[in-house]
């Protein structure tokens, strides 16, 4: 937390008071108008951008531009801003550990809860309201496959987006001359090759042939779960933590889809080979 942001509105539990939202600096203003606070601004701009930016593959095709604004617009100034306060500005979160002796409370190195779980939380939100694209679910709920159209564009995009985790992680040292930049770095990479190969065994063993956007989806569930802890863990636990992610997310997908009948395109492209053992059609297949 900045020095010049240091004002709390709180509340008061067990005799304890917990910061629930920060009230100094709006528009970079006042004590804000410093060197430091501008720097981190720009950082959190970026890390607020990651978690706008994940809902946007969950509820594809199914919101008109408009929508997608107003969306934003609330997600930038209020909802990440105040659970990134919680965590990462001395809010409630970060208090546990101070209030309840739980370890050092909510510790999130670079942003697996902050990032990723707002981001995450939110699109389940939005496929709850919106429902699922036309044609996913006959109407005995059976899924249909809607594969994606080009699938080395999308590892590809798997591929980029583990290429910038690089400055994502070791860039929340905040400071290059950190020498615990190595360690981050090598856990993040740890994590992500576990990850990707685990979730590739799973699929090859349930269903005789690897997926490789599963295996994308791995990759990307084993930088997100080693995001939190990277700088923190050593490396069997960075592997360990990364393999762990990747059997989730196969089976999270499978869950979600088949469930809970909720409708991810993003996790979806698993589905042809699936839906064949269920019976479903599979319209189309690349798989």
């Amino acid at each position: 937390m900045c020095a010049n942001l240091g004002n709390e509105v709180t509340f008061t539990l067990f005799g304890k008071a917990f910061g629930i939202l920060g009230y100094k600096g709006f528009f970079l203003s006042g004590g804000a108008y410093d060197v430091s606070v501008f720097t981190l601004f720009l950082f959190q701009m970026v890390f607020m951008d990651t978690a706008a930016t994940i809902p946007t593959g969950a509820l594809a095709e199914r919101w008109k531009f408009l929508a997608f604004c107003v969306y934003g617009l609330l997600i930038s100034t209020v909802i990440y801003p105040v659970y990134g306060n919680w965590v990462w500005g001395g809010g409630w979160l970060s208090q546990l550990g101070t209030n309840f002796g739980l370890g050092h409370g909510a510790v999130d190195f670079a942003g697996s809860g902050v990032v990723h779980m707002v981001g995450g939380v939110t699109s389940i939100a939005g496929i709850m309201v919106l429902g699922p694209r036309l044609g996913k679910y006959k109407k005995d709920g059976t899924p249909n496959a809607i594969p994606g159209h080009h699938i080395s564009m999308g590892v590809a995009g798997a591929l980029i987006l583990a290429f910038g985790w690089f400055g994502f992680n070791p860039g929340s040292t905040l400071a290059g001359t950190d020498l615990r930049i190595g360690v981050i770095a090598v856990n993040t990479m740890l994590a992500s090759g576990a990850g990707a190969a685990v979730a590739m065994i799973i699929m090859w063993l349930k269903f005789g042939k690897p997926d490789l956007t599963m295996s994308a989806n791995g990759l990307l569930a084993g930088l997100v779960a080693i995001t939190a802890p990277c700088a923190f863990v050593n490396a069997p636990c960075a592997v360990l933590i990364g393999a762990i992610a990747g059997a989730l997310v196969v089976y999270s997908v499978l869950t979600v889809d088949q469930v809970f009948k909720l409708d991810d395109p993003v996790g979806a492209h698993l589905g042809a080979r699936y839906l064949r053992r269920l019976g479903g059609s599979v319209p189309g297949t690349l798989c």
